[in-house]
């Protein structure tokens, strides 16, 4: 109706009306899929300091998992796992088909039945190595792959998601991890 008041349909031929009205709704259509786009890539927030905080950060995780192949992950200690959880049931599933490496600063009762499963757990360590970040890769030495950066600030806890279109974040998880299996100990 609005684009009716603005043209006047009658002074153009029939062909460009049509392309008229083709490119509008390719216009519209562009635009909704690229404001889906940058709705699903916004950073997510979680607040850290409360149960249900904890217990979102953990639900968006396997939501993630559950939808990738391979993953690395790169934590202190998993704090978000606990045992009989759905975040263990995920990994579980991960690690017995050879789909879960994981790089941690200490080993854990979750770590330690990963391990166990087909996980390979590697070992980071050193006192003044203490990275404030933690991150997933996603589809793992596949195309594809994703990668989500976690980090805190302040009460919350924010987890940012990369993929193919910020190649340079992917690289460099990548290339980090990489670098992580050829020096970091076997747990």
């Amino acid at each position: 109706i609005a684009a009716a008041t603005l043209i006047d349909f009658d002074k153009y031929s029939l062909w460009l009306n049509i392309f008229f009205i083709f490119s509008m709704g390719y216009g519209a259509i562009f635009f909704a899929l690229d404001t889906l786009r940058v709705f699903k890539g916004r950073p997510r927030s979680f607040d850290r300091s409360t149960e249900s905080g904890k217990q979102g950060i953990s639900e968006h995780l396997i939501r993630q998992l559950s939808s990738s192949g391979r993953v690395a992950i790169f934590s202190r200690d998993l704090t978000w796992v606990t045992r009989g959880s759905s975040a263990e049931t995920m990994l579980l599933k991960k690690a017995q088909a050879n789909e879960l490496t994981l790089f941690v600063k200490t080993e854990t009762k979750v770590t330690l039945f990963l391990k166990a499963q087909g996980a390979d757990v590697r070992l980071y360590s050193g006192k003044s190595f203490n990275p404030k970040s933690r991150f997933t890769i996603l589809n793992y030495q596949n195309s594809g792959a994703r990668v989500m950066i976690g980090a805190p600030c302040e009460d919350s806890h924010i987890i940012k998601h990369y993929g193919s279109d910020d190649f340079e974040v992917v690289d460099l998880a990548m290339d980090f991890v990489s670098l992580l299996e050829l020096k970091a100990r076997r747990a």
